[in-house]
């Protein structure tokens, strides 16, 4: 009896270091609830590529697009929360979750863990070159002259990009078909093929072919103009659209009841790449604006916030449930 208890204990003993192997030990999901080649996937892999290196494991990109977010978020989620499935979401599109959708099946907060928000960035209204409408004055112009003429793609229905569409409407009292695409790259592969006419898309998806004079860029929607396109004029420039402001926050989230101290590893480790002054180049680089890096309290109280402010915008803009 004595000789099993001993036996017993020796191999819990030999079996310790298994269950005792530091986070993370084995490779990382990371959910990217967007189709490939959007500014959430750009953003996306940059991020994983070195927060990789910092945590010592490979994270593997899963894109799961489709409810403008909100089917990869279910599935983060419900995921099993140990750590090993995480996600880089548009954390604006989720906060518009409880305003654009009617049935959600999660809470925006309550049911992830958040790390930490990433960075923030502008979106952009282009048109394709044969558009005849060259700014937004003449945008607004032709959509009063032709109300309803104008095909304008969204990168979904409900998404941010959508709520600045409706937004945009409601303020210069215009009227445009509004497309809604299931991501920023199908919306802007259909503005390159004239498809549709102009598009509201993040800039990052959209800047390559700004610069290859494949899309016009006829205004972003931030309150001020952008180093990476500085020709450009923010909406709020053209006269009537003094109140448009708009742009997309993207965060770092794992499933509700990860152990506090995986989020703080995986804080930690974010906040690495986050602050590093390689990564603020990169994020210029791809459009992007300047990397935020907080604490999981602050990003909890900064998508709290973010929900009620698009929530009166969604009211304001006529946006209704779905």
């Amino acid at each position: 009896m004595v000789r099993n208890i001993v036996f017993l204990f020796l191999l819990q003993l030999l079996a310790w270091p298994v269950f005792a192997q530091p986070y993370p030990a084995k490779p990382i999901r990371l959910v990217i609830p967007w189709p490939a080649g959007g500014p959430t996937d750009v953003l996306g892999r940059v991020f994983a590529e070195r927060l990789s290196k910092v945590l010592g494991q490979p994270l593997v990109i899963d894109n799961r697009g489709g409810a403008s977010g909100a089917i990869g978020a279910d599935l983060v989620a419900r995921a099993t929360p140990d750590g090993y499935t995480l996600m880089v979401q548009s954390m604006t599109n989720q906060a518009m979750f409880p305003a654009t959708i009617k049935n959600l099946r999660f809470d925006p907060i309550a049911d992830f863990e958040p790390i930490t928000q990433i960075v923030a960035s502008p979106m952009v209204i282009v048109s394709h070159p044969s558009f005849p409408a060259t700014s937004m004055t003449q945008l607004v112009a032709y959509a009063r002259a032709k109300p309803g003429a104008i095909t304008f793609a969204s990168f979904g229905q409900g998404s941010s990009s959508h709520l600045g569409i409706e937004l945009l409407m409601k303020l210069a009292s215009i009227k445009v078909n509004h497309i809604p695409y299931k991501g920023g790259a199908p919306a802007v592969a259909d503005a390159l093929a004239g498809h549709v006419q102009v598009a509201l898309v993040g800039v990052p998806v959209a800047l390559p072919h700004i610069k290859q004079s494949r899309l016009r860029a006829l205004a972003v929607t931030t309150e001020a103009r952008i180093p990476q396109l500085p020709e450009t004029p923010s909406v709020n420039e053209t006269s009537g659209l003094e109140a448009y402001a708009l742009s997309i926050t993207y965060g770092f989230l794992a499933p509700p009841r990860t152990p506090p101290a995986i989020i703080e590893r995986l804080n930690a480790s974010a906040l690495e790449v986050i602050r590093s002054s390689e990564f603020a180049q990169k994020m210029l680089e791809i459009g992007m604006g300047a990397p935020i890096g907080n604490s999981p309290a602050a990003m909890a109280a900064s998508t709290r916030k973010e929900i009620a402010m698009l929530a009166d915008l969604a009211r304001a803009a006529g946006i209704e449930p779905e």
